[in-house]
């Protein structure tokens, strides 16, 4: 049956939406990624210069600037001067610009606000930008660009994409001058410490013409001897030469005799503190006792140490920044994704072949940003030793045939041909993480695909070595990395001279697979054959056949038409995203024994809950006001309700996230971008046991 035009003309509309919105997409993975290789570069992040020139191009790619600047602070006469301008012939005409905005109040009003501020001047016709460098403790400086035309295009998610770049800007400034502090402190801390050693050594030689207190001490806790600078001391202890020395003292005296060392400790005196050094003095079989005043050296220690704990709170904006723009990007990519599944999923030949071939290139193309965000996420936890393995035996002939298939229809498309070159019916096995595992053959195997030649080939390999490895080789045809680049092949987004070639990635495929192997006790090495092709080689530790096989369980994607055929079950979804809600109804919609309600707010939500006393909930944590997670708390807590699974349905990905949600009481949590086959398949398998 022919569609109606009208119908024909909305699932083109929403094609066309899909596509506008997953290009909004590759700029935030642009901004993503660009960033990110910033915050990693730890040779030149104390550098404002590069800062803003990194920061700058990141900006260009998301709005048309004819010229823009950075302002920061000057300490000495608390005003704003120009750090960075691009170009620079343009600082005199965006000088212009910000004079005008002062004039009119405007820029006062920007230094209030967290949020970009646009200023019309219609004198010249142009829009001016102002956002505010600011942190926790203070302003650092001012953001301020002149606008270009084209920018019409989703104007306000690219400044918000703006405004959580140019935030991060000035959290690396603050963290470039703690870093600075940190460094001077710790010089200064070095040199105090050399000189209080070079003078404790001349104590030991010339004691009576020491500036310091200086004593000595018998076996018998008798003091022997005391110089001139120590009679202050001694006045208080109420002691002189022959006395025995204070009580409290006499057990550390013991100590340094019994162990043949030394020992400090502290006392306060009148607001400063008094180290007293108890040296034994091996030669002579006495103790020499040295009074020292490091308030000075206990004030830098202090100050280095509040520097240093400052300084991690400003690294771990980076981790706060991927996990921000996770869920900012995943929240659209489950619109890109969910609507283009059902669209497939339809069973209405509601498409055309044009259609259909349009939306195969959405899906596409919003799996591969998605791979590029958990691409980041495994980056920055690698970077930050928060990486979880799960190590068991793999097998590596099943997990390399399932790789190949899935990088197959991809290889057919240039007619690459992939050569196996091992039996595929030995029992070969790995002691890793099946997951990385896998993640490291297709990141190879992918490179072998887009860096080989038409026509090429494939050859993988694997072998045993002597030493309890395993070996695994992939072999390409392709042009292969040349010697004077592979210096840089594991550097992230490093893409070795392809950044404008038509070939897509981010560079940090290698960068992960390196560390991956070398997380899991093993190894990467690249061979380079000119005219000829490359290949890479891997080495893992050999592991060991399981004793028990273990049935795989049945696959959730995969739904039953008899399962819940007779009864009906109510669903309830609170979430504050209408987009949201309506990709959760049209997918529950191929379940037509399941009734559907959902509210906005955790409140109403709720209402909702008591009122109906629903078989399912789904709860995005999320939520303005009450959030899920307080909500499930609420759940759990009464009796009507707390035997009711709740659905945790989140674009935070983060693994600790996941792990705090289950602890409060969620039977599952599920990652946007759904997949909605999965999904269905969960709440299938949830009411199911509710028979």
């Amino acid at each position: 049956m022919e569609k109606k035009p009208e119908e024909k003309n909305k699932a083109i509309h929403r094609i066309r939406f899909l596509e506008e919105v997953c290009k909004l997409q590759t700029f935030s993975i642009d901004l993503l990624t660009s960033f990110t290789g910033f915050h990693g570069n730890s040779d030149q992040t104390h550098d404002l210069n590069y800062i803003f020139e990194k920061t700058q191009k990141s900006l260009t790619q998301i709005l048309n600037f004819e010229g823009l600047a950075f302002y920061t602070v000057d300490e000495e006469d608390n005003d704003f001067i120009v750090t960075f301008c691009e170009p620079t012939s343009f600082k005199k005409e965006i000088d212009e610009f910000v004079d005008f905005a002062i004039e009119e109040g405007k820029f006062a009003w920007a230094l209030t606000h967290t949020e970009p501020v646009v200023i019309k001047n219609k004198a010249l016709g142009k829009d001016l930008i102002l956002h505010v460098m600011a942190t926790k403790s203070r302003v650092r400086g001012m953001f301020a660009g002149v606008l270009g035309d084209d920018n019409s295009f989703c104007f306000k998610e690219k400044l918000k994409l703006s405004s959580v770049l140019i935030q991060n800007a000035a959290d690396m400034v603050e963290s470039a001058e703690l870093y600075m502090m940190i460094h001077q402190k710790n010089m200064q801390l070095n040199d105090r410490l050399e000189l209080q050693s070079e003078e404790i050594n001349d104590l030991s030689t010339f004691p009576s013409e020491s500036p310091y207190p200086v004593m000595r001490v018998d076996r018998d806790k008798k003091l022997l001897y005391a110089n001139q600078s120590a009679l202050d001391i001694l006045s208080e202890w109420n002691c002189v030469v022959g006395d025995l020395i204070p009580e409290t003292l006499r057990e550390v005296a013991t100590n340094v005799f019994s162990k043949k060392t030394h020992q400090e400790i502290e006392l306060e005196k009148q607001g400063r503190v008094i180290a007293l050094q108890f040296i034994y003095v091996n030669d002579k079989d006495y103790l020499n006792v040295y009074s020292i005043d490091i308030t000075e050296r206990k004030t830098a220690e202090e100050e280095l140490l509040e520097a240093k704990n400052t300084a991690e709170k400003a690294s771990s904006v980076k981790s706060d920044f991927l996990s921000q723009m996770s869920h900012e990007l995943r929240t659209p990519l489950n619109a890109i994704l969910g609507f283009g599944q059902l669209l497939e999923m339809s069973k209405v030949d509601s498409l055309t072949q044009w259609q259909k071939e349009n939306v195969t290139e959405i899906m596409v193309a919003g799996k591969h940003l998605l791979a590029l965000i958990n691409e980041v996420l495994d980056l920055s936890k690698i970077e930050a030793n928060k990486l979880e393995l799960s190590l068991e035996n793999v097998d590596v002939n099943y997990n390399i045939n399932d790789s190949i298939l899935l990088i197959k229809g991809r290889a057919d498309d240039r007619n690459i041909k992939i050569i196996k070159s091992y039996s595929e019916n030995s029992e070969i096995y790995v002691f890793a993480d099946v997951t990385r595992f896998r993640q490291i053959l297709l990141n190879l195997l992918s490179n072998a695909v887009k860096y080989n030649v038409k026509n090429g080939s494939i050859t993988v390999g694997v072998e045993k070595t002597p030493n309890k490895q395993i070996c695994i080789k992939v072999w390409d045809t392709g042009s292969g990395i040349s010697p004077e680049k592979q210096k840089s092949m594991f550097v992230p987004f490093d893409r070795l001279g392809l950044d404008a070639s038509t070939v897509e990635g981010t560079g940090l495929g290698l960068t992960i697979t390196k560390s991956l192997t070398e997380l899991m006790d093993g190894s990467i090495s690249y061979e380079y054959f000119q005219g000829k092709g490359s290949c890479f080689t891997f080495y893992l530790p050999e592991g060991e056949k399981p004793v028990d096989v273990i049935a795989q369980t049945k696959d959730i994607s995969k739904t039953d038409d008899a399962i819940l055929e007779d009864k009906k079950y109510l669903v309830i979804y609170i979430e504050d995203n209408r987009i949201n809600i309506d990709l959760v109804k049209k997918s529950l919609d191929f379940r037509p024994q399941v009734k559907f309600m959902s509210a906005e707010r955790g409140d109403t939500g709720l209402e909702l809950i008591f009122e109906n006393n629903p078989d399912l909930i789904l709860l995005d944590i999320n939520l303005p006001g009450m959030n899920g997670k307080e909500i499930i708390k609420r759940l759990k807590s009464d009796e009507r309700t707390k035997d009711i699974p709740v659905i945790a349905i989140s674009a935070n990905a983060m693994k600790n996230e996941i792990t705090e949600a289950l602890k409060l009481g969620f039977h599952s949590y599920i990652t946007k971008p759904i997949g909605v086959e999965s999904f269905l398949g969960e709440v299938d398998k949830i009411l199911e046991d509710l028979d």
